[in-house]
């Protein structure tokens, strides 16, 4: 992977936990539990968790 596609994949990853992180504070401030806070703080997360499940099959592509 070139340089670039691995800094939009980071960038992708920083904004779904920070999207996730948003969603935990909305869920935990709304007095009744907000839906939306925890559709995000789901929806965040899992996006990480597919995206480095996504990648970890992958080898590297630097010399021993």
């Amino acid at each position: 992977m070139d340089d670039v596609g691995a800094l939009q994949n980071t960038v992708r990853r920083c904004t779904a936990i920070l999207v996730a992180a948003v969603g935990l504070a909305v869920y935990g401030l709304s007095a009744n539990g907000s839906t939306i806070g925890l559709l995000l703080a789901v929806g965040g997360f899992g996006y990480v968790v597919l995206s480095i499940d996504e990648t970890s099959g992958r080898t590297s592509d630097a010399p021993d």
